[in-house]
């Protein structure tokens, strides 16, 4: 029998969250750098400078977020509609895998202006929207795995 109930509603909700938050990611920027005399997309010359104003996910880890994100989508499907366990467990490594992204590949460079700092003197860089979805999507994805592994069995 199909899992039921909002044991199996709620796995399939976080994880259709965690999809949806890996997707927005991918196309949004993980980090914004500012200029102190105007914007940076304003004020950059070259097209490929520019993209260093506002670098997304999808540039910076090769849109490796939507195929996450649609293992994210499917593995809930099986978690929660299928009561699978490999399926819970496949979600735990699909949320570890988007958080270490996020840590190992993207922290480090968050506060970093790169190429701009030597043309601009007032350059500063801060996280962005892109960051924090990246974060968001692993942790829902990291909880509908575990809420998939512990939530009650039928015996029957």
């Amino acid at each position: 029998m199909l899992g039921s109930g909002a044991p199996a509603l709620a796995v399939l909700a976080l994880g259709a969250a965690a999809a949806i938050a890996m997707l927005i990611a991918d196309f949004s920027p993980v980090y914004s750098v500012s200029l102190s005399a105007s914007s940076c997309q304003a004020a950059v010359p070259t097209p490929e400078i520019q993209a260093a104003c506002d670098p997304t996910a999808g540039d910076r880890h090769s849109h490796a977020l939507i195929v996450l994100a649609l293992a994210a989508a499917l593995m809930a499907l099986g978690a929660g509609a299928g009561r699978s366990r490999p399926a819970s467990v496949a979600l735990l490594a699909i949320g570890a895998a988007v958080l270490a992204i996020a840590l190992i590949g993207d922290l480090p460079d968050v506060d970093e202006t790169g190429v701009l700092a030597g043309s601009y003197e007032g350059a500063s860089a801060s996280a962005s929207s892109g960051f924090y979805l990246e974060l968001l999507g692993g942790a829902l994805a990291i909880g509908a795995g575990v809420l998939g592994l512990v939530r009650p069995r039928d015996t029957s």
